[in-house]
């Protein structure tokens, strides 16, 4: 428990850069220029994967620090892309135009009240569907080290799962939103039936995969065949 606090009081430092980068990304979204996001996260996890191990284990020179390590890996790589998000933002010309380095104004209620008409319902189905993994956890932890540990990884899978097709919604909702102000509805509507279309051949693919390797899909995670046995069902069912 105690190093559980620790691990949770080191990533708390890491949330504000973690929002303000999320809040980048979707701008990015926004704006229709998706790969600078997805160039800084993929050089983000080529850093973070040999730093949390060096971290978590140390060397001959050094301790590993084990959970909290991690915790300080991912402080560090927040860090470091927030620093990205700011530089790109001040230095970057397609980011002139919207001026946002110009001098504050008080806030403009009359815009805000629509952005949080359409942010809060968004962000409260985002609350449900995040708590839930972290709820199910802490009651299934009662019930011993073999059912938490196939509950963690179903739960990571489930979450690999969610997220593909959540990718291909937010593209396709960024896709369309750009042709709506563009008020080109052919197009709009294109982008649509293009997004639902890989939606559903993406839930068919993952469906057959998860449903003909669960038991492989298991052994990747863990050695132990009593966890495999019951990971490989939870995934299963999943």
């Amino acid at each position: 428990q105690g190093v559980v606090t620790d691990y949770l009081g080191i990533l708390s430092l890491a949330l504000a850069p973690a929002l303000l980068f999320r809040m980048f990304s979707t701008l990015n979204q926004s704006l229709g220029h998706p790969r600078v996001i997805t160039l800084i996260q993929v050089l983000a996890l080529v850093v973070k994967i040999p730093l949390s191990i060096w971290l978590a284990l140390g060397d001959d020179e050094q301790p590993g620090m084990g959970l909290i390590g991690c915790a300080w890996a991912t402080w560090w790589v927040n860090l470091a892309m927030l620093l990205a998000m700011i530089g790109l933002l001040v230095w970057a010309p397609m980011y002139r135009p919207l001026r946002i380095g110009a001098p504050w104004r008080r806030p403009d209620w009359s815009t805000i009240k629509p952005m949080l008409a359409m942010g809060l319902p968004n962000g409260l189905s985002l609350l449900v569907e995040v708590s839930s993994f972290a709820f199910m956890a802490l009651f299934i932890a009662r019930m011993g080290n073999l059912p938490l540990a196939a509950h963690q990884i179903a739960s990571n899978v489930a979450t690999l799962l969610y997220m593909v097709p959540l990718s291909f919604s937010i593209a396709t909702s960024a896709r369309a939103s750009y042709w709506i102000g563009a008020q080109n509805v052919e197009m709009m509507k294109q982008s649509v039936r293009s997004g639902f279309e890989l939606l559903l051949m993406t839930a068919f693919a993952l469906t057959g995969l998860v449903w003909l390797g669960h038991m492989e899909i298991a052994h990747v995670y863990v050695k132990d065949p009593s966890v495999i046995q019951l990971t490989s069902q939870l995934i299963g069912l999943v």
